[in-house]
C-alpha cells in the first residue's frame, strides 16, 4: 500500500504494545538484542473506594482515591550517555463482554523526594517532596494508552486515572524498564490498636437482668443486653440485630464457648462506645452512614488502616447502590476485622510464616470463617 491511500483510507494508527517474551523468538537470531523487563498490575476502579477520576474541580481530593503505583529507578540506561532511566508505561481497559468501553482513561507519574509507605494524598508531602513528572495529557477513549519517558533515578508513583470519578473498570497497567527495578501498590498497612474508653459499674445490674442462671450471655440475651445499654449507658440508641450480636460476642469470647461473662460484656459496651465515637465525629449531619472516603479516616483513627483492597471488599458487601455504611454494620466490621487480625497473628506466630503469611489447615479455615 502506497502511503498516498494509507493517508486516504486511514484516520488514525495505534501500535499494539506485546510483552517482551511476546516477540523474543522471532528475535532469537539475533546476537545484541536487549531483553525489557517488565512488571504488571491488575487493578480497578471501584465506585466510592478507587474510581476518583481526573482531579477535575470540584473533585479534587478524589484524585488522590485512584490505585497507586510506586517505581524506584535505580540504574540508568546502559546507552544512555545522559545517565537517565527509560520507562514505558502502558495503561489497558480490561474488556468485558457485558459493558461496552465508554471510559476515558490516562495516568500521571510523580516524582517524591523517598519511598512513599502510604498512598500520596496531596496533604502530607510538601510541594517541594511532590513533582509531577510526565503524564498522558489528554484523556482518550481508547482500550489502551501508552507513553514512553525518561526520567532521572528515584523514586516515582504512577497514578492511573478515568476522566470522571465514579466511573468502574477493570485495568491492566504494565511497566517496561531497561533496567531491572523494584515497584509495589502503594496501600494502607497497619495492625489494629483500638481506643480504650473505660466504662463504669452501671452495667452491672443491667447485666444481671439479662445473663442467664450461669452468670453468661449468649447472643440472643446480649442483644437485649445491648438495647437497654444503648439507652443508658451509651446514650445512642443503636439497634443490634442477631447476625451483628454474634459478630460482637465473637470480639471477646476468647475460649470459643458461645458466651461471654460480665467483664467481656462490658469490653463489648467500651468497644461500641468507642466505634461510635469516631464514626460521630465524622458524621456530622448524623446521616448514620459513611461512605468510603470517610471510612478510610475512620479506620485510621481506631489505629487500624486498611488496605484498598480490603476496603473495596467492605464496601461491597455492606455499601450497597451508594456504597455507604451504617452505624451497625460500622462497628460490625470492626469487630470481624480485630477478631481476624487476632487469628491471623495468632497463626503466623506459630507457623513461622513470613511476612504477611500464616498457614491454615482446611479444617482450621472453615472454623475460622465462623469466629
Amino acid at each position: 500500500m502506497s502511503y498516498e491511500d494509507f493517508i486516504a483510507n486511514f484516520d488514525e494508527c495505534q501500535m499494539c504494545h506485546l510483552q517482551p517474551d511476546g516477540v523474543n523468538q522471532e528475535l532469537s537470531n539475533l546476537t545484541n538484542k536487549k531483553n525489557w523487563s517488565v512488571t504488571m498490575y491488575h487493578d480497578a476502579w471501584l465506585k466510592g473506594v478507587t474510581a476518583g477520576g481526573c482531579g477535575n474541580p470540584p473533585n479534587q481530593d478524589l484524585y488522590w482515591r485512584n490505585p497507586q503505583f510506586q517505581v524506584h529507578l535505580a540504574e540508568t540506561d546502559a546507552t544512555d550517555g545522559h545517565k537517565l532511566c527509560t520507562m514505558m508505561v502502558s495503561l489497558m481497559e480490561k474488556e468485558r463482554p457485558d459493558v461496552e468501553s465508554k471510559v476515558a482513561v490516562g495516568f500521571d507519574v510523580y516524582q517524591v523526594d523517598s519511598r512513599q509507605r502510604r498512598p500520596l494524598d496531596g496533604k502530607s508531602l510538601p510541594r517541594s517532596a511532590l513533582i509531577h513528572r510526565e503524564g498522558t495529557g489528554t484523556y482518550q477513549h481508547y482500550r489502551e494508552v501508552a507513553r514512553r519517558f525518561q526520567l532521572a533515578p528515584g523514586y516515582y508513583v504512577i497514578i492511573p486515572s478515568t476522566f470522571n470519578p465514579h466511573q468502574e473498570a477493570d485495568f491492566l497497567l504494565r511497566v517496561y524498564t531497561e533496567k531491572e527495578v523494584e515497584s509495589e501498590v502503594m496501600d494502607e498497612h497497619g495492625s489494629p490498636t483500638p481506643p480504650s474508653r473505660p466504662i463504669g459499674d452501671p452495667l452491672e445490674a443491667l447485666y444481671r437482668k439479662h445473663a442467664g442462671e450461669d452468670g453468661r450471655m449468649d447472643f440472643r440475651e446480649l442483644e437485649t443486653f445491648l438495647m437497654d445499654a444503648s439507652l443508658t449507658v451509651l446514650e445512642d440508641k443503636i439497634s443490634f440485630g442477631k447476625e451483628a450480636c454474634r459478630s460482637l460476642l465473637s470480639l471477646m469470647d476468647r475460649n470459643h464457648s458461645g458466651y461471654v461473662t460480665f467483664s467481656e460484656a462490658k469490653d463489648i459496651v467500651r468497644q461500641i462506645k468507642a466505634y461510635t465515637t469516631v464514626f460521630r465525629q465524622f458524621d456530622v449531619n448524623r446521616s448514620n452512614n459513611a461512605d468510603a472516603i470517610e471510612l478510610e479516616t475512620m479506620f485510621r483513627r481506631l489505629g487500624f488502616p486498611v488496605s484498598r483492597t480490603v476496603l473495596a471488599s467492605i464496601v461491597r458487601r455492606y455499601g450497597g447502590r451508594d456504597a455507604k455504611i451504617e452505624l451497625e454494620d460500622f462497628i460490625v466490621v470492626m469487630c470481624k476485622l480485630v477478631v481476624m487480625y487476632d487469628i491471623f497473628k495468632e497463626k503466623h506466630l506459630k507457623t513461622g510464616g513470613q511476612t504477611d503469611v500464616a498457614h491454615f489447615s482446611r479444617n482450621e479455615f472453615l472454623q475460622y470463617t465462623f469466629c
